[in-house]
């Protein structure tokens, strides 16, 4: 009796604990996987999905299981509890939880366990679902076993934006139900905005799957053949005139890349060995581009038989590698130094005591010399200077340029540019250069007393006669006085003229002064045709001038149509470069005098005129009135020309490839 009793009280306080665990609530599990974008915003604004993933169907799915056997183990419970001996399941269930290991057991943990409903919290019914398990246990751990290995299955690709997949940790799908119920992804209703590939234009469409991208974007309209076709393009050698392509650069020879190589390597190279003056002068201005023009690579252009040399960047010789160029060299004629901060009167008395034939000497920025140096120099070369260009020096003061007159008289060429002591009062002095055939006078100091019309009409009466080459841009006092006072009637001979940024000349003046030109011009051709001595025409005296080959009137902003219509009048047969920058007042009908096309308004005084067939170079720069149709006039009937600016042209577009 006492081991019954024993063994009664055992089965009970097993039957307890069985009874009591299941009936401990499991803690909810607040782990959640990640979450996109999409699904936060949705969740944020209360917006539901219907069947939103796979998993959400599973667990719906498993409710619905779970309440048919909820139902079956009720009427399985009130029959059990009717024996007075509980099976013996029951006791090998209630003791795995004591740590004995039962195969039924481990059945009945795994369908107490139930991974997928941590949302929910087990009920009363989980123990009667214990009771009536151990009745049925084969059964139900066998299909329990099938469906895990059926929802081992690999999961389909999705391309959804929504990340509610992961959120119960699990990838299995519950059958054929899933597939077949499910909603195409949110992504694919949705439009995209694409480019026509034949016109060019935007058109929205719905978007395609991964294996359309392939496909051609094609406009409805193109589609159904509403748009005009576009212009076949023209053939590349159609726009080659004379052999060059607008817009791109000449193959470059064997010659040209060879001096790119040594330009590249300069810092290796020992010499140079033979090459002519032509391509060491691209070589010089290559390195100087480049920036690497030092004292070291300095002495690789300095040989004893040179005669012209050219450095166009000195920045970075010191004053020993400047004074080598006297010591190598002293059969210099030529020396064109541009940015040599670094040279002193010490250097230039080098020069003067060592270079022997010097004839031409043009100097940017030497701002370290002084008066007396300038004048000591003038006097040791005397009269075999012929070329004295300066630039950039504000030590160079009237004093110096009366020494250069008195002792340099024969001079050719005279450049000024940029000097802070260049007065009204130098051009007394310049009138003293008898010989002068080319005059620079450009941008002086705005603080000093600026050169005024008047003084250069003086000058232009006395030593105008020979001038070819005249400059006077950035002198604002300029006006329609020395046009018509100066240039008129004294300089029959000039080819190249610069009025860059004199702003107070006027149209008329430029009409007067090329329409005087042009007249005479017609003059003399009648003289010549009538007048005839003999086999020998009687030669007529020369008294204006004969075409202009160079004109930069960029920034005088009063000149309009008329006065480039007396332009071309005058010079349409011999200008090589035209410089209309910034002439905001010449039309489109203005530019298309360029190419030889005048208007019914112009008359017979336009008739007979051709377009610039020698024009080379064309800045237009700024002018609103150019577009597609003038330059492609400029570029079909001006057949020399070789380079045109449009910069600033906003109606000129930009060319389709």
């Amino acid at each position: 009796m006492n081991r019954q009793n024993r063994n009664r009280q055992q089965q009970e306080q097993n039957n307890q604990e069985g009874d009591e665990q299941p009936q401990q609530p499991r803690q909810r599990n607040r782990i959640q996987g990640p979450t996109s974008a999409l699904s936060s915003f949705l969740r944020e604004h209360g917006i539901h999905i219907e069947n939103r993933s796979r998993r959400r169907r599973q667990e719906e799915r498993e409710e619905r299981q779970q309440q048919q056997q909820e139902q079956t183990t009720e009427n399985a419970s009130t029959s059990d509890n009717n024996n007075t001996t509980p099976p013996v399941e029951s006791t090998s269930a209630s003791s795995s939880t004591t740590g004995t290991p039962e195969p039924a057991s481990t059945t009945t943990t795994s369908i107490l366990y139930a991974p997928r409903q941590r949302r929910r919290q087990l009920n009363a019914a989980a123990t009667q679902l214990i009771e009536a398990a151990q009745a049925t246990c084969s059964s139900s751990s066998s299909s329990s076993l099938a469906n895990k290995k059926k929802g081992k299955r690999k999961r389909p690709s999705s391309d959804s934006d929504s990340d509610s997949d992961y959120d119960n940790g699990s990838e299995t799908d519950g059958g054929p139900e899933s597939s077949s119920n499910r909603r195409r992804p949110f992504r694919e209703r949705r439009n995209e905005i694409v480019f026509c590939d034949k016109c060019k234009g935007r058109f929205a469409r719905p978007v395609r799957s991964g294996n359309d991208i392939e496909t051609e974007n094609i406009c409805p309209p193109c589609t159904s053949g509403e748009t005009p076709n576009k212009k076949r393009k023209k053939t590349a050698a159609k726009r080659r005139i004379n052999g060059v392509a607008l817009g791109q650069n000449k193959v470059p020879s064997l010659q040209d890349t060879c001096i790119m190589v040594v330009a590249r390597y300069i810092d290796d190279v020992e010499a140079f060995g033979e090459i002519g003056p032509v391509n060491l002068d691209k070589l010089s201005k290559i390195i100087s581009k480049n920036r690497k023009l030092t004292s070291h690579t300095a002495r690789l252009f300095m040989e004893p038989t040179s005669r012209d040399l050219a450095l166009y960047d000195c920045t970075n010789i010191d004053e020993t590698g400047l004074s080598n160029i006297a010591h190598f060299c002293a059969q210099l004629k030529s020396l064109k130094l541009i940015y040599c901060g670094q040279m002193t009167s010490k250097v230039l008395d080098i020069y003067q005591s060592h270079l022997k034939n010097l004839q031409s000497i043009e100097l940017s920025g030497p701002y370290l010399v002084t008066k007396d140096a300038w004048i000591d120099f003038f006097k040791t070369v005397g009269k075999r200077l012929e070329v004295f260009k300066l630039s950039h020096s504000f030590r160079f003061n009237r004093e110096c340029l009366e020494a250069l007159a008195v002792y340099c008289p024969d001079l050719k060429e005279l450049e000024f540019s940029r000097l802070n002591m260049m007065q009204d009062n130098w051009m007394e002095v310049i009138q003293n250069f008898k010989h002068l055939k080319t005059l620079k006078l450009a941008w002086p100091d705005p603080k000093q007393p600026k050169i005024t019309s008047k003084s250069l009409v003086s000058f232009l009466n006395s030593s105008g006669q020979e001038l070819v080459k005249l400059s006077f841009a950035g002198l604002t006092l300029v006006d329609d006085q020395v046009l018509l006072d100066g240039l008129l009637e004294n300089c029959p001979k000039l080819k190249i003229l610069n009025l860059r940024g004199c702003e107070r000349i006027t149209s008329e003046g430029i009409q007067k002064l090329f329409n005087e030109w042009n007249q005479f011009l017609q003059d003399n051709e009648e003289k010549e045709n009538e007048e005839h001595d003999g086999d020998h025409g009687i030669p007529v005296i020369q008294k204006k001038n004969q075409g202009l080959i160079r004109l930069n009137v960029s920034r005088v902003l009063d000149l309009d149509d008329d006065a480039l219509k007396a332009i071309l009048m005058h010079s349409s047969k011999t200008l090589e470069k035209l410089n209309l920058h910034s002439l905001d007042k010449i039309s489109a009908r203005g530019l298309e005098m360029i190419a030889g096309k005048y208007s019914l308004d112009d008359g017979n005084t336009m008739s007979g005129m051709k377009a610039c067939e020698k024009l080379k170079k064309l800045n237009c720069g700024f002018i609103r009135s150019m577009d597609d149709l003038v330059l492609k006039l400029l570029i079909e009937k001006c057949i020399s020309l070789e380079r045109i600016d449009v910069w600033g042209c906003n109606q000129v577009k930009k060319k389709e490839k």
